[in-house]
C-alpha cells in the first residue's frame, strides 16, 4: 500500500517503527521531504528489516498507538477484512507464524532483509475466526499488562532497594536510640580470609564447575550443563589448602567488576572458581552485612578507583584488602540493616519469579494459540 502523506501530518507525529513510539527532536525537514513519508494509522502494520536471533528474516510490527507516518523505507500494508487488531499485533510479531511467510517474500541483503510486496500477498495464513481472534487478543493483551505492571513493580523496588543501601552505608538512615558508633578499618583488618580462585590450567573433563567473574549475577551464582567442568582430581587440588565456607562472600574482580553474591554449600555443591572471583571472610561483622556494604555505590567507587585496565579491568588482592570500610559496630544494629534488606530483596526475588511465570505462561499460550 502506498499511501503518502499529503502534508497533514508533521515531524511530531513521526513514529519508530523498531520501538512503537512518537520521535521527538526530529531533524526539521522540508515540506516536499515530510510528503515522503508513508501514512501509518492504527492498525496498519509495517515491516522493519532488521534480522536478529529471534527474527530470521525481520519482522511486522502494528501500529497501536495513534495515527502518524514513516519513512518511506518502511513498506506498510492496511487490513481489508475484518480483523481484531490486538490478535494481529501478536500473530504478525511472532516468528513462528511469520517465518516461511516471510522467507518466501524477503531477500537477504548484509544486515537486513528486503520485502518484495508482491511475494508476500501470494502466502496464506490459518486464521480463526474473529470472535476467536477476540478471545485470544484480549486474554494475550491482558497478560502483557500484568507483565508490565510486575515489571514496573521490579523496577520501583530496585530503586528502593538501592536507595536503602546507599543512604545506611553514608549514614544518612541510622538506628533511633542507638550509639550508632561508626569504624573505619581496612578490609583486610577486618576479614579472615581474602583470596582469589584459582590460576590453574585445566583441561575439560565431566566433573564439578570452573566458574569465573561471568558466574556471579543478580546476588547468585548462576550456572548450567553448558558451564565448563573439570576432573574431581582437578577439582580437590584447587581446595588442597583452603575451602569456601557458608556465608563466604564471592566478588567479582576482573572484567565486571563488583558483583556479589554469598557462598552457600547446600546451594552449590561442587564448584571452584577461577581467578576472576575474590572470596572474603569475616567474624568481625555480620557477614550478610558486609555484603551489602558491597553493593553499595561507595564500595563500587572505590573499586572503580583502585582498578587496573589492561586488556580488562581487574582488581589486585592487596589492593582490595586496602579498601577502607566504614561500618557501624554494633552487632544488633547490623542485624537490623540487614533484615531490612533481606526483606527488600526477598521481594525482589519473589516479583522476579512471578515475572518469569507470567512469561512462561505468555510464551504456553502463544505456541499454542498461534498455529
Amino acid at each position: 500500500m502506498t499511501d503518502k502523506n499529503n502534508g497533514s501530518y508533521k515531524s511530531d507525529k513521526v513514529i519508530s517503527v523498531a520501538k512503537m513510539y512518537f520521535k521527538s527532536n526530529i531533524p526539521k525537514s522540508s515540506e516536499d521531504y515530510m510528503k515522503t513519508y508513508n501514512i501509518f494509522k492504527v492498525g496498519d502494520i509495517a515491516f522493519e528489516g532488521n534480522k536478529s536471533k529471534k527474527f530470521s528474516f525481520g519482522r511486522f510490527v502494528e501500529n497501536d498507538i495513534g495515527d502518524g507516518i514513516v519513512s518511506h523505507v518502511f513498506d506498510v500494508f492496511r487490513p481489508i477484512v475484518d480483523y481484531d487488531q490486538k490478535y494481529w499485533k501478536y500473530a504478525i510479531h511472532y516468528e513462528p507464524v511469520m517465518k516461511n511467510v516471510l522467507r518466501k517474500s524477503t531477500s537477504k541483503s548484509t544486515m537486513m532483509t528486503n520485502l518484495v510486496a508482491k511475494d508476500l500477498l501470494r502466502q496464506t495464513l490459518n486464521v480463526p475466526n474473529i470472535n476467536e481472534q477476540k478471545q485470544i487478543g484480549s486474554l494475550i493483551s491482558s497478560l502483557d499488562k500484568l507483565i508490565d505492571a510486575n515489571e514496573n513493580e521490579i523496577n520501583n523496588t530496585h530503586i528502593l532497594a538501592n536507595y536503602f543501601v546507599n543512604n545506611i552505608f553514608n549514614r544518612s538512615i541510622y538506628i533511633v536510640n542507638s550509639n550508632n558508633t561508626y569504624h573505619n578499618r581496612k578490609l583486610k583488618n577486618i576479614s579472615s580470609f581474602i583470596k582469589d580462585g584459582t590460576h590453574g590450567s585445566f583441561k575439560d573433563a565431566s566433573g564439578p564447575y570452573l566458574l569465573s567473574a561471568k558466574n556471579i549475577k543478580n546476588h547468585k551464582v548462576i550456572f548450567d550443563e553448558n558451564d565448563r567442568h573439570i576432573s574431581e582430581s582437578d577439582y580437590q587440588s584447587i581446595y588442597a589448602n583452603y575451602n569456601l565456607e557458608n556465608n563466604d562472600i564471592l566478588l567479582s574482580i576482573v572484567g565486571t567488576l563488583g558483583n556479589v553474591a554469598m557462598y552457600h554449600a547446600e546451594k552449590y555443591p561442587e564448584i571452584a572458581f577461577q581467578r576472576s572471583v575474590a572470596f572474603v571472610r569475616t567474624q568481625l561483622l555480620n557477614p550478610s552485612y558486609l555484603f551489602y556494604y558491597f553493593t553499595s555505590k561507595k564500595f563500587k567507587d572505590d573499586l572503580k578507583r583502585i582498578s587496573t585496565t589492561s586488556a580488562q579491568p581487574g582488581v589486585y588482592l592487596n589492593d582490595l584488602g586496602n579498601i577502607s570500610v566504614e561500618f557501624n559496630d554494633n552487632f544488633n544494629d547490623q542485624s537490623i540493616f540487614v533484615d531490612i534488606l533481606d526483606n527488600i530483596n526477598n521481594r525482589l526475588n519473589l516479583l522476579n519469579i512471578k515475572n518469569n511465570k507470567l512469561k512462561e505462561l505468555k510464551k504456553y499460550l502463544m505456541q499454542n494459540m498461534f498455529i
